[in-house]
């Protein structure tokens, strides 16, 4: 444990697995309390309840409130809840996210980009615009992950065209919300994690893919910890993690 992030309070919405559960994790080990969230409430692996008990086994201090990101009225719940019981928030971090069907565009049907567009675009304007109030008086952090499909094309079947076009337009929802933001000392970054094997990627491209190269999850820690740390000065930022280096050493 760490106190880097103490007396802080951070959001982290899907930290059921994968990506979002080591997000949380990093978080309460620097000394944040953590707000874990996904869809899936059950007890066992690949839940927030269980996200939550790794979380407090180690020391830390973490609730669980489940939150579909693309209900309004979900994610207002979930931020009037936090701050209630925590007092203020100052770190949001939106990584709930889905892919589309791995089919060719003109195969992918208008019901599934919607789903992917408002999960991965309106969830993370959802859930900026409920916290947004609540960093105004006192600054904050908010960290978008992102992905390199929103830079590059994939094979079908690899990363969809609802995926990339839904991530590209997280970063341009990035780069607009810093500019709003700066005066009130509020930095929004998007973090782009870059070859990271997680539950989601092995169950789409299967187990016989060749992940040379990949990296577990807590690999984003040291990335994630500066851009929590962050304020007006560190903003409006799409950061790789393999080409990060903490701007403090620059």
């Amino acid at each position: 444990m760490s106190d880097q992030l103490a007396g802080k309070v951070a959001i982290v919405t899907g930290s059921s697995k994968g990506i979002g559960r080591a997000i949380a994790a990093t978080l309460a080990a620097e000394g944040a309390s953590v707000v874990v969230t996904g869809r899936s409430s059950a007890g066992g692996p690949g839940t927030y309840r269980q996200t939550v008990k790794e979380i407090d086994s180690r020391g830390g201090r973490a609730i669980g409130l489940s939150c579909d990101v693309r209900d309004e009225k979900d994610v207002a719940r979930l931020v009037a809840t936090t701050a209630a019981e925590f007092g203020q928030i100052d770190i949001l971090v939106n990584n709930a996210g889905i892919y589309g069907p791995a089919v060719p565009s003109w195969d992918l049907s208008p019901s599934w980009w919607n789903e992917v567009l408002e999960t991965n675009l309106g969830g993370t304007f959802l859930c900026c615009r409920e916290v947004i109030p609540h960093m105004l008086p006192r600054g904050g952090s908010i960290i978008n992950v992102t992905s390199m499909a929103a830079e590059y094309a994939f094979p079908v079947g690899v990363i969809d065209l609802a995926y990339a076009a839904s991530k590209q337009a997280v970063n341009r929802l990035t780069y607009f919300l810093a500019e709003e933001l700066k005066e009130f000392n509020i930095a929004v970054n998007a973090l782009s994690p870059v070859r990271i094997r997680t539950e989601g990627v092995v169950a789409r491209w299967g187990e016989d893919f060749d992940f040379t190269g990949y990296s577990e999850p807590e690999a984003i820690g040291p990335l994630l910890k500066f851009l929590a740390k962050s304020r007006a000065e560190y903003t409006g930022n799409i950061v790789r993690r393999d080409e990060f280096r903490d701007a403090s050493e620059s």
